[in-house]
């Protein structure tokens, strides 16, 4: 289906958020990021688990995680529009949601340009929230209420980029087409990426024939009604941000 112009999402549910903040308090305290773990929930199926990266820093610091922090709000003050998308911190950069890295450690077992193709930012007036998932990015946007349109923007990276983008190639969410795939592989297992058309995904899922298993195109509109996506740690990432 072609793209769409995006709405605004439903409110946030606040017995939704109470619920999730109270099973978070049940598993933050052994959940929130171990290294092992961690690094046992980006593998993706067909990807080989049984090669251990790390053995001599950890897994944890081999994956590019750091300890896990406070929420990461967005800056203070309502606004309006959309802004513009803002410089990528490749080399020191982290995703906001749930620490890992924006950029795919060298070495790593996904190969290089993993994270690079489901990165997203949340874009305000003068500064931005970087994700290495889109799932992190929606997300982090349910748990702050942050809605594109009303003062922040989403800019994705293609999925079927070639390289690490700039920010002059970033995708507008509300024009992107997505594809979720049961077989996609994804950072943080979110099984979500973007596309700049509709044709695009399609001839993406084409040239894979049956690999991606299950699989449906949808827009910003629905994502953002859907969230929080189904991501790997999601309930104590959400009590992080929820507080």
């Amino acid at each position: 289906m072609p793209p769409t112009r995006s709405r605004t999402p439903r409110p946030v549910d606040p017995e939704r958020r109470r619920a999730l903040r109270q099973l978070g308090l049940a598993a933050v305290g052994a959940a929130l990021l171990p290294a092992g773990g961690a690094a046992l929930a980006q593998m993706q199926p067909g990807h080989q688990p049984g090669h251990q990266h790390g053995h001599q820093h950890g897994a944890g610091a081999a994956m590019g995680m750091a300890p896990a922090s406070g929420a990461t709000p967005p800056p203070p003050g309502a606004g309006v529009g959309h802004p513009a998308a803002h410089p990528i911190p490749w080399a020191e950069g982290r995703c906001a949601f749930c620490d890992m890295t924006l950029a795919t450690p060298a070495g790593a077992p996904q190969g290089a340009g993993f994270r690079e193709r489901t990165y997203a930012q949340w874009a305000f007036a003068g500064e931005a929230r970087h994700f290495e998932s889109i799932g992190c990015a929606l997300g982090w946007a349910y748990a702050h209420g942050v809605v594109d349109g009303e003062g922040a923007a989403l800019y994705l990276a293609a999925y079927d980029q070639d390289g690490p983008p700039g920010r002059d190639a970033l995708l507008s969410g509300p024009t992107a087409t997505f594809l979720w795939a049961e077989r996609l592989p994804a950072s943080m297992m979110a099984r979500v990426g973007a596309f700049a058309r509709h044709a695009d995904a399609v001839a993406f899922v084409v040239a894979r024939h049956d690999q991606l298993g299950r699989r449906r195109f949808v827009d910003l509109t629905l994502l953002a009604d859907l969230a929080p996506l189904p991501i790997a740690n999601l309930v104590p990432l959400l009590q992080r941000q929820l507080g």
